[in-house]
């Protein structure tokens, strides 16, 4: 027996908002699109529109799922960043529009410069950073230096990450390097620019996050131990020994890390440290040159 669409789409933005999911509206509809391979403009044209009984069941199952928190990118199982799809599953965390902010900066700032490119990206999860920037390395307007050849590398402590990055190279074909590796304990050779999206979140704060990420995302992908500060300390001290002359190092920083992680950096001897904030006007990502001489924090 067939349903209207209109009154299952009510039918799940209710129940959506009974168990306190923000934007219940949009999921519910979502969900309903994906399930029922319908447009936003279908259901403006006919919005009651009869729904068989099967993809009904379907739809109302995984608003059940939706009602218990469970990520809407996770049930769907592939998500949007910088204009890519990427495969998501709970061996990896989601990418955000924040992460965003570091890849424009790593493409406007690098892509032009004179010669040849290596990058190694560490923590690299879904593969969202290091794929962007090779999918897009040759695009835009404007270039001085088109078709430059880059070479990436990236590396993760989880083989089930790796397994979900290598695929999504596949899909959004692009040759990539993936290795497991702890951090730099893997790593033999110096590249042009090291990136890095670390977790950053202070053990005791991640049990106060929101239910779809405490509950569901990798927990070794938020951790950042104690003051959430342990693996900026690691890149700080290590990453010199692997970058190459003039190379740059980028991260991606919490909101409230835009005195500590610069401040760690420059202990260790990086300089010309730069903070990029994001949409919101927030800390959200850092970059330095390696160099022990000379010493500058701006």
């Amino acid at each position: 027996m067939s349903e209207k669409a209109s009154v299952l789409l009510e039918y799940g933005k209710k129940r959506l908002e009974e168990a306190g999911i923000f934007h219940a509206d949009y999921d519910s509809r979502v969900l309903f699109q994906w399930i029922c391979h319908l447009s936003h403009m279908d259901l403006l044209m006919n919005p009651d529109l009869s729904i068989e009984e099967q993809d009904a069941s379907c739809y109302k199952e995984y608003i059940e799922k939706r009602s218990c928190h469970e990520p809407l990118q996770y049930l769907m199982g592939e998500c949007e960043f910088m204009g890519l799809t990427f495969l998501v599953n709970p061996d990896v965390l989601i990418p955000r529009q924040d992460t965003e902010t570091l890849v424009e900066w790593i493409l406007e700032r690098e892509r032009d410069r004179a010669g040849d490119c290596t990058l190694l990206d560490l923590c690299t999860g879904s593969g969202c950073i290091p794929i962007s920037i090779s999918a897009l390395w040759n695009q835009g307007t404007g270039r001085t230096t088109k078709n430059r050849k880059l070479l990436v590398e990236a590396l993760d402590l989880s083989e089930k990450a790796l397994d979900v990055a290598r695929e999504n190279a596949k899909r959004n074909q692009v040759s990539i390097h993936f290795f497991k590796s702890n951090m730099f304990e893997r790593v033999e050779k110096k590249y042009d620019i090291l990136v890095s999206n670390p977790p950053y979140i202070p053990s005791k704060e991640i049990d106060h996050l929101m239910e779809e990420v405490k509950d569901f995302e990798p927990r070794m992908a938020l951790d950042g131990e104690e003051d959430g500060l342990s693996f900026y300390r690691i890149l700080a001290s290590e990453s010199g020994k692997y970058l190459n002359p003039g190379g740059r190092l980028y991260l991606e920083i919490g909101h409230d890390q835009g005195q500590t992680v610069p401040r760690l950096l420059h202990e260790a001897g990086f300089s010309n440290i730069e903070i990029k904030k994001d949409l919101a006007g927030l800390s959200r990502a850092v970059a330095a040159v390696f160099s022990p001489e000379t010493n500058s924090f701006h």
